[in-house]
């Protein structure tokens, strides 16, 4: 799918090319073992619509070792600095928390595997 530029916006908008959703080739759950009430909810969701999804599990930040990680050169040092620090000045959005972490491994391992 390409993205054009809407000429009243400096948003980016997807053009209306994807006919039915059979049209689209593959479809990601990303989902906590942890968490099978919301693999239920969202199978629920896509049966409405009679799409399928391949089922990823994803990687939980709480069983991750962030050390290892940074060692590994998966965490750059600069990043490390802030993950360490208290949630309460952490960043939204910007600061590593094990919950991103675990949210960006998942989807960097299904971009491998696509």
């Amino acid at each position: 799918m390409k993205f054009v530029k809407s000429s009243s916006q400096a948003n980016m908008v997807a053009p209306q090319s994807v006919e039915t959703w059979s049209d689209i080739c593959r479809t990601y759950v990303i989902n906590l073992e942890r968490r099978p009430e919301r693999l239920k909810f969202i199978t629920e969701q896509f049966s409405k619509f009679g799409m399928s999804f391949e089922r990823f599990a994803a990687v939980d930040g709480k069983n991750i070792s962030v050390p290892d990680l940074a060692a590994a050169g998966v965490i750059a040092p600069p990043a490390l600095i802030r993950y360490w620090l208290p949630a309460d000045v952490k960043l939204f959005g910007i600061d590593l928390t094990d919950g991103g972490i675990g949210c960006a491994l998942s989807h960097m391992y299904i971009w491998r595997d696509f």
